[in-house]
């Protein structure tokens, strides 16, 4: 079992989005969204449940697979070494 970390960074999985609606009383709604062929062959559990927290319901979503950790500096990385690459292979406008 994974453990929700506020610390962390975390996105949304392939073919899942989710989202939080709050509630009065710090209750969360989570919504859960598939597409690709996961819309096809699965329906995502919890879609629609009501949670005490938002630290709930995120921990209930990283342990479905609806969420991964992701490092936002490895992202950034590769961002600008796929920059570098276009802009050496961008040919002039004749």
């Amino acid at each position: 079992m994974k453990i929700y970390d506020p610390s962390k960074h975390y996105r949304s999985s392939s073919n899942f989005t989710t989202c939080y609606t709050e509630l009065p009383k710090g209750r969360v709604i989570l919504s859960v969204g598939t597409y690709g062929l996961e819309s096809v062959f699965r329906k995502p559990d919890g879609d629609g449940r009501t949670f005490n927290s938002l630290e709930d319901a995120r921990q209930f979503a990283l342990n479905k697979g609806y969420l991964v950790e992701y490092d936002p500096r490895e992202e950034l990385k590769k961002a600008l070494e796929m920059q570098i690459k276009v802009n050496k292979t961008k040919q002039p406008n004749v």
